[in-house]
């Protein structure tokens, strides 16, 4: 995939920012969506995914959005639970699911978008067969790359 020019700095697929993985799609002529991603796998095969964050923005119209990803066969009415920290659980619930498990969008205001940037880690809580699984991520390089991908300003505000 060729490189874009996001904010004022080249960015590139598969950029690495901290364990945050950049991954771009073209869309259309000189139009490109970008995603910060970071998946976990329930083992060395990578087949069975065990959860996942993604920070994805599709257009200028639209907010920065939070992808929960859960595996399948988790227990739907159950909903998640997401943490920053040691921060309380916040709840959230499925918005969809698809063959590769379950899908939670959060859209990011200000506010949370700051918590997040201040936070040093990420839990995403799910059931699955009765039991409450636990995916712990690391949130070391997200203000670089929001930067870089012209999504915050300095200031730590949306764009």
């Amino acid at each position: 995939m060729s490189n874009s020019t996001a904010g004022s700095v080249q960015v590139h697929h598969g950029q690495s920012f901290g364990q945050w993985v950049l991954l771009c799609q073209a869309t259309g002529p000189n139009r490109t969506v970008c995603a910060l991603q970071q998946i976990y796998f329930q083992d060395e095969s990578q087949q069975a995914l065990a959860g996942g964050f993604v920070f994805q923005k599709i257009d200028a119209a639209h907010p920065v959005q939070l992808v929960l990803q859960t595996p399948c066969g988790v227990e739907i009415p159950a909903g998640v639970k997401w943490q920053l920290d040691q921060g309380p659980e916040q709840d959230a619930f499925y918005n969809t699911c698809a063959p590769q498990g379950g899908i939670v969008i959060l859209p990011l205001d200000d506010m949370l978008l700051r918590l997040m940037l201040d936070a040093k880690m990420i839990t995403l809580y799910y059931v699955v067969n009765g039991q409450t699984m636990a995916v712990q991520g690391s949130t070391e390089g997200l203000t670089d790359a929001f930067q870089a991908l012209g999504w915050v300003e300095a200031a730590g505000t949306l764009q």
